[in-house]
């Protein structure tokens, strides 16, 4: 799966789905919403401070987003 496929996924799993629901999202993560529209249709790629941004407002894992990669269960 694709980073902008990931930023979608998290965007709808945290609720953010339906009218007006990318507008509220870019609201809530300080994004424009055409940067939003942007990094889900992968013309360009965020930056690390804006992929921490959406992974803070969809309560991803910010690991998953980057890499794709599941988070590790164990902790250490």
């Amino acid at each position: 799966m694709e980073l902008s496929e990931r930023i979608k996924m998290a965007r709808f799993m945290a609720g953010y789905r339906g009218r007006g629901s990318a507008a509220r999202f870019c609201r809530d993560a300080g994004l424009r919403d055409n940067t939003l529209w942007c990094y889900e249709n992968g013309r360009y790629k965020p930056s690390a401070e804006k992929l921490a941004a959406i992974a803070k407002t969809a309560g991803a894992d910010l690991t998953w987003l980057i890499t794709g990669e599941e988070p590790s269960k164990e902790k250490e």
